[in-house]
């Protein structure tokens, strides 16, 4: 989980966290800030704890997580936090 703390604002929102709670994924976020630039690019590496896949969707792409898997997504600076979601049984 990722917090604000000490060091600075947390980079993802609370409602973020509680999707990856709910969903039985851990998400640990890397910025890769740029010198006098507020934003940054930022990898997010998934690690799915399920026996089903999961899916990591993006505005651009989906991401499949296999069960018991990882997969990692990389952010543009502007770009918004993926949403998590359990696959369904009967669409494979």
């Amino acid at each position: 989980m990722l917090y604000s703390g000490q060091n600075g604002p947390s980079l993802v929102s609370e409602a973020f966290n509680q999707m990856c709670v709910d969903q039985r994924v851990e998400a640990t976020v890397q910025a890769y800030p740029n010198p006098g630039q507020n934003k940054a690019m930022r990898v997010i590496t998934f690690r799915n704890f399920n026996d089903c896949t999961i899916l990591i969707r993006q505005d651009h792409k989906i991401t499949f997580i296999p069960a018991k898997g990882t997969a990692q997504v990389m952010l543009k600076p502007d770009e918004p936090l993926p949403t998590i979601e359990r696959m369904k049984e009967d669409a494979i």
